[in-house]
């Protein structure tokens, strides 16, 4: 006889459903009173990811409307080269096309609007060639393990710069006129003299590109512009690096850029300080491609390095330095040429530079009476008391520790702090570590190398010397911030110069290891 079989009790299973039923009437409860995501949540995620849209929708249509005069003005580009140059040329030429229609009165979110579509049926012929070139950015993958943990640490510095770009603007520059100038021409719909705020007749090519991305969006654009801009630098750095000095000089380049907190700050603020790094780096790249070059295949690169030129100048007075450098390159690499031929460099350098920056000296001529403007002549809404306010002169180290010119980068490297008194700026120890180190390596560097560093030294030294006299004449210049828009290019000499340091290793010894 067959032993019968046990039934399985049904307990267990009653139980398990118990259980299931009692934790989730728990949890349910509890969430109904403690909601983890309320509608509030959800429309700020709404409107961040609108924000983001915007912003990649305008750097799109920018890439797509420079990439039409890059390609026909420079041969071989690169993936990274390419669209770095490509989106910085056309955010500058979609701010100046903002600043005719704020002339004319047509400071409105659907005129605005109008013109980025315009923008954007006009480039379809650029899209899918941009597309095709993003896609075959395969050199800025990292290989190696070096490469990839330089990757991964400029990334994980830039995530939080990022997400920081997308809460609302409280940064001081940002609140006194970088934003409340755009926002003030919106209130009027247009951009008009009247203001008094001095700082308004600064160069304003990013302040217009800030006030079409309110009109577009909102204040969250405008910041997230300033940290594209970021972006575009490190792609030019790694661009300009792996085609001069090498691959690894290259990510350790961007590495060291991004080593610097003031600039990964900077970087989520909607302040221009970034726009200027990287348009003063693309006219030093494009000087560098166009001077390899026959005099006969480098006229249209050397007029675009000039524009690049007018771009920095349309961002800071202070950039005026480098056309005047870089002409002065162009004239000493052409003297064997003939001055008639050399004539014309400098001619197809300088007249797009100076009509790129011309709009804003006129713009302040119309509504100040002085092109400079708050600087050097009167103008209105000025007097002597402003005059002495805004350059506080005499205050400088020259009339008080004169010998701390001369220890300036050290001062600035150690004591300088970000919202600190005195240099105001965190920069980290690797630039002033690294710099020096060229001196031990150089002579064994190749001649492409020897070059592109020489001209990256001729062009930072005028500007390290003129922030040097700022110093000393002015305690209100004592600012470190005042010489990012060289940091690009001292970057690459960084990365020079902790790269070549394995060309004094040994074989019990590695030093650039180390």
């Amino acid at each position: 006889m067959r032993a019968r079989t046990p039934r399985p009790s049904l307990v267990p299973l009653l139980i398990s459903a118990l259980v299931l039923a009692w934790a989730f009437v728990v949890v349910a409860v509890y969430y109904v009173v403690h909601k983890p995501f309320s509608l509030a949540n959800a429309a700020a995620i709404v409107r961040g990811t609108l924000d983001v849209a915007t912003w990649l929708l305008l750097m799109l249509i920018a890439t797509c409307l420079g990439h039409r005069f890059v390609v026909r003005w420079v041969e071989g580009l690169r993936a990274a080269e390419d669209v770095a140059l490509s989106a910085g040329l056309g955010l500058g030429f979609i701010s100046l096309l903002a600043l005719g229609l704020g002339l004319l009165g047509g400071l409105r979110s659907w005129l605005v609007w109008l013109l980025v579509a315009g923008l954007a049926v006009a480039g379809i012929p650029a899209w899918r060639d941009i597309l095709s070139r993003i896609r075959a950015a395969s050199p800025l993958v990292p290989q190696g393990r070096s490469e990839k943990l330089l990757a991964a640490y400029i990334l994980l510095t830039l995530m939080p710069a990022f997400l920081m770009a997308l809460t609302p603007p409280i940064a001081w520059d940002s609140q006194v006129y970088h934003l409340t100038g755009p926002k003030l021409y919106i209130e009027q719909g247009a951009i008009t003299g009247g203001i008094d705020i001095p700082y308004l007749g600064f160069p304003a090519l990013i302040d217009t590109l800030f006030a079409a991305a309110m009109l577009l969006r909102g204040p969250a654009v405008a910041k997230l512009i300033h940290f594209g801009y970021g972006v575009l630098s490190l792609l030019l750095v790694y661009a300009a690096g792996s085609r001069y000095l090498g691959r690894r000089s290259a990510w350790l380049a961007m590495a060291i850029l991004v080593a610097v907190p003031t600039i990964t700050l900077l970087a989520s603020w909607a302040y221009v300080d970034l726009a200027v790094l990287f348009y003063e780096l693309a006219a030093v790249y494009l000087l560098a491609r166009g001077l390899e070059r026959d005099r006969s295949a480098r006229h249209g690169i050397l007029a675009l390095a000039g524009v690049s030129c007018g771009l920095a100048v349309g961002v800071k007075y202070t950039a005026v330095l480098l056309p005047i450098t870089l002409a002065a390159i162009i004239l000493w690499y052409g003297r064997h040429e003939g001055w008639r031929a050399n004539l014309r460099q400098v001619v197809l350098f300088a007249a797009p530079a100076a009509l790129i920056a011309g709009p804003w000296f006129l713009r302040n001529l119309a509504f100040t009476g002085s092109p400079v403007y708050p600087f050097f002549l009167p103008g209105k809404f000025w007097d002597e008391y402003r005059a002495w306010f805004y350059s506080r002169a005499g205050t400088g180290l020259a009339y008080r520790t004169p010998w701390r010119l001369i220890v300036a980068p050290w001062e600035a490297t150690i004591l300088g702090m970000e919202g600190a008194e005195g240099y105001a700026a965190t920069i980290g120890p690797l630039l002033l570590l690294a710099l020096p180190l060229l001196l031990l390596t150089w002579r064994r560097w190749t001649w492409e190398q020897k070059a592109f560093a020489g001209l990256l030294v001729l062009a930072c030294v005028p500007q390290y010397l003129f922030w040097l006299y700022g110093v000393a004449q002015s305690a209100l210049l004592i600012q470190t911030r005042l010489l990012f828009p060289i940091f690009g290019l001292l970057a690459l000499l960084a990365g020079l110069a902790l790269d070549r340091l394995q060309l004094l290793d040994r074989p019990n010894f590695s030093l650039h290891r180390l």
